[in-house]
């Protein structure tokens, strides 16, 4: 069954191996996983984890921004 949620401390490993997979395209890309995974994990920004039959093949991070209020 497909199924898109949110990031759970379970998924950490899972995920952190498909955004590895862009490391020959963005070398340092380890660090800045490693680093978004913490804000996920602390609430800073969020994580959508696509799933199908139990197995994790896609995520999508995203940081949350905070803009001021228009007057």
């Amino acid at each position: 069954m497909l199924q898109i949620r949110e990031y759970q401390p379970r998924d950490k490993k899972e995920v952190k191996r498909l955004v590895l997979e862009l490391e020959k395209y963005y070398p340092g890309i380890e660090e800045w996983v490693n680093k978004e995974i913490q804000k996920i994990e602390n609430k800073e920004s969020k994580c959508l984890v696509v799933e199908l039959d139990n197995e994790i093949g896609g995520a999508a991070i995203s940081a949350i921004t905070k803009f001021p209020k228009k007057n």
